[in-house]
Parts: C-alpha cells; sequence; structure tokens
C-alpha cells in the first residue's frame, strides 16, 4: 500500500470515529482547548493570528477567532483558490464570513489580503494528528502548501480521542510546532 493509500484508509477510519464522538464529548473538548490556546505565550506574543473557521465536527474555532478580535488581534481565516492553494484575508468579525465550496465559511472576496510572511500565529485543522507534529488532513494539501510559505508558529487542533502515535507522512506533509489536544500539549522538536 502506497502513501497515499494509506492516507485514504486512515481518513475512512479518523471519520468514523469522528462521527461517534458524542456532543457532549466534542463541546467540552473545543472549549479546553480553546482555554489552551488563549493562555499559550506564543498566541499573546503574535499580533496577526491565521486560524481556519470550524465546520461540522473540526475543534470549534469560533470562540478562539472572537476572542482574538477582542483582544485586538488583527485576525485571519482561509479564502480557498482553486488548484489547492489558499489566501489568508483578515476578518473583524465572524458576521462577514459567507458560505463557500465544501460547506466552509470563508470571508468576501473584498476581504484585506494579509501576506503569509506577516503570520505570528497559525491555528491549523486536522482530521488526527500525532504527538510528533504530524497531521492528517482532509486531502487537499492546503495547509501544507501554506505552510512552506510562512514563518509563522503553527499549531494543530485535535481530539484527543483522535490522536495517533504516527501517522504516514510524505515530503510534503509540513508538520506543526505544537499539538493540542483537550488534555496534552505536545512540542515536538522540528527542524527545517
Amino acid at each position: 500500500m502506497d502513501l497515499q493509500e494509506q492516507k485514504a484508509a486512515l481518513r475512512k477510519k479518523i471519520k468514523t470515529q469522528l462521527a461517534n464522538l458524542t456532543p457532549n464529548y466534542t463541546g467540552q473538548a473545543g472549549a479546553a482547548i480553546t482555554k489552551t490556546l488563549l493562555a499559550l505565550p506564543q498566541y499573546k506574543a503574535a499580533q496577526t493570528i491565521f486560524c481556519y473557521v470550524s465546520i461540522g465536527q473540526e475543534v470549534d474555532t469560533h470562540a478562539f477567532i472572537k476572542a482574538a478580535l477582542v483582544a485586538g488581534k488583527q485576525v485571519c481565516v482561509p479564502k480557498t483558490l482553486g488548484g489547492g492553494q489558499m489566501q489568508a484575508r483578515q476578518i473583524t468579525a465572524l458576521n462577514q464570513l459567507q458560505p463557500a465550496p465544501f460547506g466552509l465559511l470563508e470571508p468576501a472576496e473584498k476581504a484585506p489580503l494579509v501576506p503569509p510572511q506577516q503570520l505570528g500565529f497559525i491555528v491549523v485543522p486536522c482530521l488526527a494528528a500525532a504527538p510528533g507534529g504530524t497531521r492528517l488532513g482532509h486531502g487537499g494539501g492546503y495547509y501544507d502548501r501554506y505552510l512552506a510559505t510562512t514563518g509563522g508558529f503553527a499549531v494543530c487542533l485535535c481530539y484527543g480521542q483522535l490522536l495517533q502515535p504516527v501517522l504516514p507522512a510524505g515530503t510534503l506533509d509540513k508538520p506543526v510546532q505544537m499539538v493540542i489536544t483537550e488534555k496534552d500539549v505536545f512540542k515536538p522538536s522540528i527542524t527545517g
């Protein structure tokens, strides 16, 4: 089985596990993860934040985004483009988001574009993550491509019940500097 087949099989398994998580668990886990995020020194030091806008059963980021806006941070969220590319676009309120392909909520076309080099703190989604900083996304490669263009501190949010000891990863898979679950913060030693 090649790398892509391994990832596809694991995505299917994790999606089933995700669907079986209770709303009570995901709600409590999301609140605990948000509390941890807001307490991180890397978040507090950053002026410009880039964060995914959660949908469905992803770890909720709405409370984190609101808190970052209240704290006076420059908050950016993803605007997807064709070919697995995305941009950071600034918002000043969650109600500026509008429905986009794949059920996403995205900023309007007129939202200010922020260069990836200006992002100080990046919050990345996943289906699953490993303590070593690897993550399993939805398979589009958007975040791996984007993380290659920015030097911001990247954290991945993962439900503890979906944390994996290790994940298959290739040369294009960009690890994050921190993996946060509702109970643990993993700071892998990543070079390069």
